[in-house]
């Protein structure tokens, strides 16, 4: 299939790119598109281990720590890349991941304070920002209650919408209330290709955008 492909091409390319820090960071990037984190965080230790100042390198090893339910390192590592790298214009990822942590931790003010202080750079930098409040994940509290195959979810949606325009409304004009739904609902609720990779098949769609749908409306 098309992830398999995809590891087999980036593992390729890793042996191509032994000595070159960078390209060991990008394939340690998108690596864990296709669900290899193992190989990712091999990449990306090989990359400082050549670099140590390797500032993306630190950066998508703290996602790595995130996925892996390790906030403190990853804070640790989000921090180092930003201290590596103040002036990259992709510094927001690092606010970004730092508020991850924090909501693991479930500590939603220091979170929330962390993607303040990206939108806030953006605004300094002459960049209006788009926010999405959906990219294809969700708390694992609501996929235990089901995901999207529950209309309960929409209320949760809605009670996180408005918490988010509460929070960052000031700083925000322009939002994307779920990102490419009909793709997440095949991909997540279908073929289980996505997270909560739940396999129900084709008759489990209608009930998942319909509730998509009114979560949007009501947003």
């Amino acid at each position: 299939g098309s992830q398999a492909s995809a590891r087999s091409l980036a593992e390729r390319d890793a042996e191509l790119s032994v000595d070159d820090p960078l390209l060991l960071a990008v394939l340690g990037a998108v690596t864990p598109f296709v669900r290899n984190y193992g190989t990712a965080r091999v990449l990306l230790e090989r990359a400082l281990a050549i670099d140590p100042n390797a500032a993306w390198a630190w950066s998508r090893l703290g996602w790595l720590d995130n996925y892996a339910d390790r906030p403190e390192a990853a804070i640790e590592k989000f921090e180092r890349a930003l201290r590596l790298s103040p002036l990259d214009p992709m510094n927001f990822n690092n606010h970004v991941g730092m508020g991850s942590a924090q909501e693991i931790v479930r500590d939603y003010d220091k979170a929330a304070a962390h993607y303040r202080r990206m939108l806030e750079t953006l605004h300094a930098d002459g960049i209006r920002p788009m926010v999405t409040l959906h990219h294809f994940s969700n708390p694992q509290w609501i996929d235990d209650q089901g995901g999207w195959r529950n209309p309960k979810t929409i209320d949760d949606y809605c009670w996180f919408v408005r918490h988010c325009a509460s929070a960052f409304g000031d700083l925000v004009d322009d939002w994307i209330t779920i990102n490419e739904p009909t793709i997440y609902a095949s991909e997540g609720y279908v073929t289980g290709d996505f997270p909560p990779g739940y396999k129900g098949g084709w008759g489990v769609l209608p009930d998942v955008l319909s509730n998509i749908v009114k979560a949007h409306g009501r947003a």
